[in-house]
Order: C-alpha cells, then structure tokens, then sequence
C-alpha cells in the first residue's frame, strides 16, 4: 500500500523502534475496516507490531465457519513487514452464569499468546488494548506501558459482566485514549490519564488517484446525495425518507452494508426502496473502493438520530474526514461534537427542513477552491498525525513510571 502524504514528522515515532502487541475485537480480516484496523497498520511504518484478532466463543462455530474457528491452529499470518496476526483459540462460553469458566479462557488465552510470542522472540514494550475482556492482560506481558484504546460507550450496551471487566481495565492501565470527549469524560472517573485523540483519515487509501466510476454508480443521475458507512439503527430513517420524499430530482445513494436490528427495522428500508426510485442502496463495498464511489457524489451526509442515546457519545465518525479529504461538502445531523473543527468544513442541519437546506446550499455554493481547501485541512487530520499524538502521551507516562535514581 502506498503512502502518498509525505510531510509527516514522523521523529517522535522513529526514536526508539516499539514492539507493540495489539489485542483487538475485530478480525484482521474483518470486512468493516475501522480504526482497530488503520492504528495498527500504521503504526508498522515504524514499529513492530503483533496483531492479536477477537476471541470466538465455541458457539459461534456455525456463524464465523469452520476454516476461522480453527485458523489458531495455523501458522502466524505475515500481512506486512513488522505486522504479524495471531489467531487466539476459541473460548468456552457462558462465562456471565459460570465465571470460573472465565479464569480457565483467560489462562488458554495467555498460555497460547506467550506462546507464540515466544517463538518470536518478541518482548512487547506496549500492551495497546482496543478490547475490554483483555483486562487481566496488563502487567502479564512485562510491558513498559499499557493503553486501553476505548471507540465505543460499551457501559450503554452491554451485560454487568462484560462492564466490570472494562471498569477492571480502566482502572489498571496506564493510559486511556477516546475519540471524543465525553466519551473521556467518563473514563477519567476510572483513571486520570484519560485523553482525547479524534479519529483520523488513511491518507494512503484516501489520496489516490480517481478510478474510473463503478458501474452501479456511474449511471445513476445527478446531483448525488451520498453517505458511505454501515446502514444500521443509529442513521435517522425517517430523515433520510424525508429528503427522498421533498427533493425527487435528487439521487439519495447509500452505500455500506445493512445491520438490521430487527425485521421490523428491515421491512421499513425495503418498504422505502420499494416505494422511491430515487434512492440507491449499493451495498458494502471494500475500503479501496470507497473513494471512488464518493467521488460521484455531489454531497455527503450525515444523517445519524440525534435521539440515539449512542449517538450522544460518539465523536466524529472515520467517515468525517474521509470525505472531507476528498473535497466533499458535508451536511450532518447534530449527533456529534465537532471539537472545534470550523464550520466552514461542514454543515449541521437543525431539523429536516434545515437538513434539506444545508444540502441545497452545499450544492449551490461548493467550488474546486472549497474543495481543495477542505482537502488540505484533512490531511493535516491523518491516522498518522493521531499516532504522533498517542505516542506522545504514551511516552509522557512511561516517563512519569520510571523510578527516580
């Protein structure tokens, strides 16, 4: 994969060559690229890294398939210089009714881990936890340094159980990062080293060269209206039905793959497909192919419910600056706190009139000026830029641990 930003003081990471072993909750694999994917990818430019995938539960054999539920009997995977994927054996389930199951999952999964790091003579200097059940982790690996790398409000949605467990990490690691502040907020009740780093863009998917228009967007008439992400509970249908009913002469295209979270949620999208032909679902498509399809696009948005208590939480999602740093206008809901990101980057609907409105004026107003000055701004908000600013808080801390002589 190339790199096309070229300007990235990269000295604070190149002092000292880390060995970094990443516990994430996500398959390397996975077909959502998110930001457990790109930090540890791009961490690799120079460090070593150990990429340890999501723990399956004996009962998902029939979910994930045979050839994943028994891929930790394979050799360790090489996706890159410095990046290697360890698959960890499954778990027994029902930890939340027997918890003494608990300490055997986590007894297996250190004896496999030291393992396999064994065989590789690697001695992590950072433990970077993007996943919460890996709390009794930190301390085991003689690491100089932990961080819990928190994207998600998981104390809104999951079980007692799995809280405790993430209450357990916060309380014991190092260092916490979120992307959003209220998010860091809450952590610091756990623990002071709690600090805020946005999400940022790929730059080296991003800024490539435009491809030719696939050939389920090409065709479709403009102007084009368009959102690239998962389609599921946390976009506001109703909105979304509401540009489609008030502007016919516009094409709505979403593309992401669906997340029903019920069949009543999914017969409410077929029935708005089924009723306008104005609205394009394109399904999922892979990270490198995003670009592409946005570059069709008039102008993005951003229709999350504001009345999802998620919603409250989240920060900017990956999606903010990879369409800004494709030029494009946005028009988003009030979802999220933008951190002082200057308006003239986006602009926010107030209620679907509004929303509606922001859209007409994006698409009167937008000129390859605001384009590349929108692009310029991105750039300057890379995956590449936020490691800079992790490590930098990672290496204040590490020096406050060390004993005095």
């Amino acid at each position: 994969m190339e790199r096309c930003l070229t300007n990235i003081d990269c000295s604070l990471m190149q002092k000292n060559k880390e060995k970094i072993l990443c516990i994430s909750m996500a398959d390397w694999d996975h077909e959502y690229k998110g930001v457990y994917h790109h930090i540890p990818y791009i961490l690799t430019d120079s460090h070593e890294v150990v990429y340890v995938e999501k723990v399956r539960h004996i009962n998902e054999i029939s979910s994930v398939g045979l050839a994943r539920f028994f891929r930790f009997l394979s050799p360790t995977k090489k996706i890159k210089p410095n990046l290697l994927v360890i698959t960890p054996p499954p778990a027994i389930p029902l930890l939340d009714k027997l918890p003494l199951l608990n300490h055997i999952n986590d007894w297996i999964f250190m004896w496999f881990i030291k393992l396999k790091l064994k065989k590789m003579d690697f001695k992590p200097t950072i433990l970077w936890l993007f996943s919460y059940f890996a709390y009794f982790t930190i301390g085991k690996f003689k690491e100089q340094i932990s961080l819990y790398y928190c994207g998600d409000p998981f104390h809104l949605h999951e079980s007692k159980h799995n809280i405790k467990k993430e209450k357990l990490l916060c309380q014991r690691t190092d260092i916490i990062i979120t992307p959003g502040i209220k998010l860091t907020e809450e952590k610091k009740s756990f623990n002071t080293n709690a600090f805020t780093v946005l999400h940022g863009v790929d730059i080296a998917t991003f800024c490539k060269a435009p491809g030719n228009l696939p050939e389920d967007i090409k065709n479709i008439k403009k102007p084009i209206i368009g959102y690239a992400g998962l389609i599921k509970s946390d976009l506001d249908l109703e909105l979304i039905k509401y540009i489609v009913e008030k502007r016919p002469d516009w094409s709505i295209v979403l593309i992401g793959g669906l997340i029903f979270g019920s069949a009543s949620e999914k017969k409410q999208w077929q029935e708005l497909t089924n009723r306008y032909n104005n609205i394009y679902l394109l399904g999922q498509k892979e990270i490198h192919e995003v670009p592409v399809y946005l570059q069709a696009i008039d102008v993005t948005i951003l229709p999350y419910d504001v009345n999802n208590k998620e919603n409250a939480w989240c920060t900017l999602p990956l999606k903010f600056f990879e369409c800004l740093v494709m030029g494009k206008p946005i028009v988003s809901s009030g979802f999220a706190n933008f951190h002082g990101i200057p308006q003239k980057y986006y602009e926010i609907g107030h209620n679907y009139a509004d929303f509606v409105q922001k859209i007409e004026n994006s698409l009167k107003n937008d000129s390859p000026e605001k384009q590349q000055e929108r692009i310029e701004y991105a750039k300057n908000n890379s995956f590449q830029k936020r490691i800079e600013q992790m490590l930098e808080y990672i290496n204040t801390i590490r020096l406050k641990k060390r004993p005095e002589k």
